[in-house]
C-alpha cells in the first residue's frame, strides 16, 4: 500500500513589532517534505513577490515591523496542509527580523526575492 506524500506548509508573515498584530500573511507551498528548497523556488518567488506587492499597503501604518518566515513543525497530509486553521498553531519561525522600518523590510523582501529567482535560474 502506497502512502500519500506529506507536505510542510510555509508562510511569510509581517506584523507590528510593538503589538505583534499580524498585518498580512502569505502562504508559500505547501512544500513536499524532504525536498530541497531549490525544488520549490517558484513557490518561494511567488510568496516573496506577493509580500513585496503588499508593502505599499503599509505606508499609512506606522512601524516598526517584524518579518517572519515560518514552516510547519511536522509534515502533514496534503488535505490538512491546505487549511491554515488546522496548521496555524504548528508553525515555527525559521527566519525572523524585528524592529524593521519600511525601507529595511522592503530591502529584506527584495533580497529574498532575488535568492528565489536565482534558484529558479539553476
Amino acid at each position: 500500500m502506497m502512502r500519500a506524500p506529506k507536505v510542510r506548509p510555509c508562510r511569510i508573515r509581517v506584523a507590528h513589532s510593538a503589538s505583534a498584530r499580524d498585518l498580512f500573511t502569505i502562504s508559500v507551498g505547501p512544500l513536499a517534505d524532504g525536498d530541497r528548497p531549490e525544488a520549490h523556488a517558484t513557490e518561494w518567488a511567488d510568496g516573496w513577490f506577493h509580500t513585496w506587492v503588499s508593502l505599499p499597503d503599509l505606508l499609512d501604518d506606522p512601524g516598526p515591523y517584524i518579518l517572519s518566515v515560518e514552516e510547519c513543525a511536522v509534515p502533514l497530509p496534503p488535505e490538512l496542509a491546505r487549511d491554515p486553521e488546522v496548521h496555524g498553531v504548528l508553525m515555527r519561525p525559521t527566519f525572523v527580523r524585528d524592529e524593521l522600518d519600511l525601507g529595511k523590510l522592503g530591502g529584506l523582501v527584495l533580497r529574498y526575492l532575488k535568492k528565489s529567482r536565482d534558484a529558479l535560474a539553476d
